[in-house]
């Protein structure tokens, strides 16, 4: 049983991960568009705002859920969520109009970063025919901050011959433009998969196509600030 309902959670995120911001079909073609891309509240906030527009010339249904978002080797899970509330749940947005969805999240004292995603979909409309339906879904970053977080702290090691990373801060990380840099200046990218982030207290492997010599580093942008951190050489007894 518990087999079943984990093998569900992370099935549903490579789902969400797939999707992309706007799908039309031949028939009952619809166009959403969320703002902002990522919600963020600051410690003296407890609810923000995501705008979802139709501009389409027809009404669309929504569903919006919420989702606990974790990190358990790697991999994204999502769990169905008990603190994050988001009103209205589903509503019909006319068409060329916005709809408004307030996202609130837990009271109480912070210590430290919350995550979770927001799963937004379209729901299907009766059709008087068998023309094609595309419907939507769209997956949206919620991040709760505390008073005390700091940026992300991300720590680099090779052990085992894998690259890994390690998120020592209390705040997540959006990785960008990822390589390992040769003490020659030769930089490897490493792929991120569609998968950006690095939660808080969670780590990542990557494997690795050049020697583990000592001067490596590993360059990127984490959200806009670029940076360069060295990779520790580690061997596994």
């Amino acid at each position: 049983m518990i087999e079943v309902k984990v093998y569900r959670r992370v099935y549903l995120l490579a789902i969400v991960t797939l999707s992309v911001s706007k799908f039309t079909g031949e028939a009952n073609a619809q166009s959403l568009q969320v703002s902002p891309v990522t919600v963020a509240m600051l410690p003296d906030k407890r609810s923000a705002a995501l705008e979802i527009t139709n501009t389409s010339a027809l009404p669309v249904d929504i569903q919006v859920r919420p989702y606990d978002w974790q990190q358990v080797d790697g991999r994204d899970e999502l769990i169905d969520s008990a603190t994050l509330r988001v009103s209205p749940s589903i509503v019909e947005i006319a068409a060329n109009t916005t709809q408004t969805i307030r996202v609130l999240a837990p009271t109480g004292l912070r210590t430290s970063e919350s995550c979770w995603r927001l799963i937004v979909d379209q729901l299907p409309q009766p059709s008087a025919g068998s023309g094609l339906q595309i419907r939507l879904r769209m997956s949206v970053p919620v991040f709760a901050y505390s008073t005390k977080v700091a940026a992300g702290d991300i720590r680099w090691r090779i052990i085992g011959g894998k690259l890994e990373g390690t998120n020592y801060g209390r705040r997540h990380a959006r990785l960008d433009e990822l390589s390992v840099k040769e003490p020659n200046g030769a930089a490897v990218p490493l792929s991120l998969d569609g998968r950006p982030y690095l939660l808080p207290g969670t780590s990542r492997r990557w494997d690795l196509a050049i020697a583990p010599v000592p001067g490596l580093t590993v360059v990127g942008r984490d959200g806009v600030a670029a940076f360069s951190a060295q990779i520790a050489l580690e061997s596994v007894r």
